[in-house]
């Protein structure tokens, strides 16, 4: 990413499907939203979902690992190499015992989103950060979700 300066890898995990999943779902939904404003349910814009990387070293080990991991879980004697192993496969990564108080603290994340015109321009950036994402994260953003579909139902029902 130019704009960035960063390298990006097309990221593997469920977030584009995730996300699309959700256009499909609100495209059905009663009353138009903000983020469908102008288009249609087969409208919708293209998504890529990238991990960005500092530097090309970091980037190639992400995609090594990736793909080691990738062989060695679709056999079961891989699969059992990588959950009795996960340091080693993980390069120090994750661990038997998991991430101590101080790895707990000292950890964050950063998301970004960036949307490109047709001719490839930048035009919006956003972007979300927060602590730990796993054990810290992850349970405040489920209670929040859960605050908001309280709220959306309690609206409904008010109507």
């Amino acid at each position: 990413d130019r704009d960035a300066h960063v390298y990006t890898l097309p990221f593997p995990g469920a977030d584009a499907a995730s996300v699309r999943m959700s256009q499909r779902y609100l495209s059905r939904g009663e009353a138009p939203t903000a983020a469908m404003d102008g288009f249609s349910a087969n409208e919708w814009p293209a998504l890529t979902v990238d991990a960005a990387f500092e530097t090309l070293r970091g980037a190639l080990t992400a995609l090594l690992v990736g793909l080691l991991l990738k062989v060695l879980s679709q056999a079961r004697f891989g699969a059992t190499l990588l959950k009795r192993y996960p340091r080693v496969f993980s390069l120090g990564a994750f661990s038997e015992t998991g991430p101590s108080e101080e790895q707990l603290n000292s950890t964050f994340f950063r998301t970004e989103a960036c949307a490109f015109a047709n001719d490839g321009a930048l035009t919006a950036r956003a972007a979300l950060h927060g602590p730990e994402p796993g054990y810290r994260a992850t349970p405040r953003i489920a209670v929040a979700l859960a605050r908001l579909a309280l709220e959306h139902i309690e609206g409904r029902n008010a109507l």
